[in-house]
C-alpha cells in the first residue's frame, strides 16, 4: 500500500525499497516463527525419548 502511494507520487526509488525493507521484515518474522515451531517439536520428541 505504502509502495503505490510513494509511486503515484512520484518517488518511485523509494517505493522499490520500502517495498524492499518491508519484504526482509516479514521474512525475518516467518523465520522467527519456523525457529519456534521447530523448537517445540524437538522439544516434544526429546520428552518422549
Amino acid at each position: 500500500m505504502i509502495h503505490t502511494v510513494l509511486k503515484q507520487m512520484g518517488k518511485e526509488d523509494w517505493a522499490h525499497w520500502v517495498t524492499l525493507i518491508g519484504f526482509v521484515v516479514v521474512l525475518y518474522m516467518v523465520a522467527s516463527i519456523v525457529d519456534d515451531l521447530f523448537q517445540k517439536i524437538r522439544g516434544v520428541f526429546l520428552f518422549q525419548g
